[in-house]
């Protein structure tokens, strides 16, 4: 014959759920706050990357018309440090 469940069975029931549910989210929290921290770190690490990519860039521009010039440059220095050579 079949048993019934009485209050106090019931009751035993949610309890035992209720801190199952406790102990999986009390887990779940601890996993994201892991998972955020990771993403916060990914994105300081690509955030100075950036920043030095607009320090090198900021360089760059600075130094444009002698980067861009460097041939004729060369060619004046050689023709200084070489004048048999000069063509």
């Amino acid at each position: 014959m079949a048993k019934h469940l009485t209050n106090d069975d019931i009751e035993e029931v949610k309890k035992i759920v209720t801190e199952a549910i406790v102990a999986n989210n009390k887990i779940l929290l601890k996993e994201f706050k892991i998972l955020k921290d990771d993403v916060v770190q990914f994105k300081d690490e690509i955030l100075h990357e950036i920043i030095n990519l607009r320090d090198d860039n900021a360089v760059l521009t600075g130094y444009r018309g002698m980067i861009e010039d460097h041939d004729v440059r060369i060619v004046k220095i050689e023709k200084h440090v070489f004048p048999d050579k000069a063509s």
